[in-house]
């Protein structure tokens, strides 16, 4: 069940769901919206009617990692961004109902353009001792993500705990 249709959700979190996601002339439009229980369902309306085409939303979540910069300098902090930013999309698709696994040939080699060859070559190791498919995103999104701990915690334990906490 997603976040939209989930009735224990209230209207108002729902509401702020498309701001968190949206860009440019969509997040204009809902910015100049009051957050209000009684404005989500017009909000919904507004942005269905005028962005509603589900497969050019699903679109944009996948051209998007088009634009993600390849991390040259691996700290945690950029480690971090790039896997929140990939993480979003991927969680906006799986509002859409889309089931992410089924992008993986797709998905896969573009978030692998985004880090570090180090960090790829021991996933693609991981997969393949594991029967697994470099593709599985879920899969290979856990795996990102106990990276991006390693090295915050690595960071943390040799004491620069300038930058980014691992709890927010």
């Amino acid at each position: 069940m997603s976040l939209v249709t989930n009735p224990s959700v209230s209207q108002i979190n729902k509401h702020d769901f498309p701001r968190v996601y949206l860009e440019g002339e969509p997040k204009r439009l809902v910015d100049e919206i009051a957050v209000t229980a009684e404005t989500y369902e017009e909000t919904k309306r507004i942005l269905h009617t005028k962005y509603g085409d589900k497969n050019r939303i699903i679109q944009v979540h996948l051209d998007y990692r088009e634009d993600l910069k390849p991390i040259r300098s691996a700290t945690p902090e950029l480690l971090n961004t790039t896997y929140v930013e990939c993480n979003c999309r991927l969680q906006a698709l799986r509002a859409l109902g889309e089931n992410i696994d089924n992008y993986g040939r797709i998905l896969a080699p573009k978030i692998f353009r985004a880090f570090p060859d180090d960090i790829c070559r021991r996933w693609i190791i991981h997969a393949k001792r594991e029967k697994l498919s470099e593709g599985d995103i879920t899969k290979l999104m856990a795996s990102l993500n106990e990276e991006v701990e390693g090295a915050i915690i690595t960071r943390n334990i040799r004491g620069d705990v300038t930058g980014l906490d691992p709890l927010t």
